[in-house]
């Protein structure tokens, strides 16, 4: 869990310095580099949730189960786990007991269809 905060780090893409990293305090107290300042008129147009580039290769996972609220109201939940797949139902499999009476007919009715034409016997 992350709460932005004054002291947090982030990172501005557009409208000054492009990919300019510094607290929020300084973006609030008009002191951040490009002159950009964040008060009572500002809007916000993007947030984006990501795990960074600073970790050097080290890191391995992904951002998940993100939450954004303002002034104490919920306004994004996004959980971005996949469902499971449903589970197989059982399928009946035939045993050899069936097999063996099914080639059984097979032979019983191919061999009543060969007598019954005597020419057909070489």
């Amino acid at each position: 869990t992350e709460t932005v905060a004054p002291a947090s780090v982030v990172w501005q893409a557009g409208g000054g310095v492009p990919w300019s990293t510094q607290p929020i305090s300084a973006y609030m107290a008009g002191t951040a580099t490009g002159g950009t300042a964040i008060n009572g008129s500002s809007c916000i147009i993007g947030v984006v949730a990501f795990a960074g580039s600073g970790w050097a290769g080290m890191f391995h996972g992904a951002v998940d189960n993100v939450t954004l609220s303002a002034g104490g109201t919920e306004l994004v939940n996004a959980n971005f786990e996949t469902a499971a797949p449903a589970a197989a139902g059982a399928v009946a499999v035939p045993t050899l007991g069936e097999w063996g009476l099914a080639l059984t007919a097979m032979l019983l009715g191919g061999l009543g269809v060969w007598r019954r034409r005597p020419g057909a016997r070489g």
